[in-house]
């Protein structure tokens, strides 16, 4: 509900089974992981705190777009 609240301008996903947690390791939440537009991780982070917005965008500021499909579940 929050998020349908929100109307972001971006996917998210859902890992409603723990699939991808189990298979990556993924310990706690929230756990970011930016992808490259050949599916490579190029940035993962556990937790988060105020300000972390900025390392994100660095990351993302350089990379090229694309649609990846996903075996998750988009709200």
């Amino acid at each position: 509900a929050l998020v349908k609240s929100k109307n972001w301008n971006f996917d998210i996903y859902v890992d409603p089974n723990g699939d991808l947690q189990r298979s990556m390791n993924i310990l706690s939440i929230p756990y970011t992981i930016i992808l490259n537009k050949n599916g490579e991780i190029i940035y993962q982070q556990s937790a988060y705190a105020p300000g972390d917005e900025a390392k994100y965008f660095e990351v993302l500021k350089g990379l090229e777009w694309v649609q990846l499909g996903t075996p998750m579940t988009r709200i």
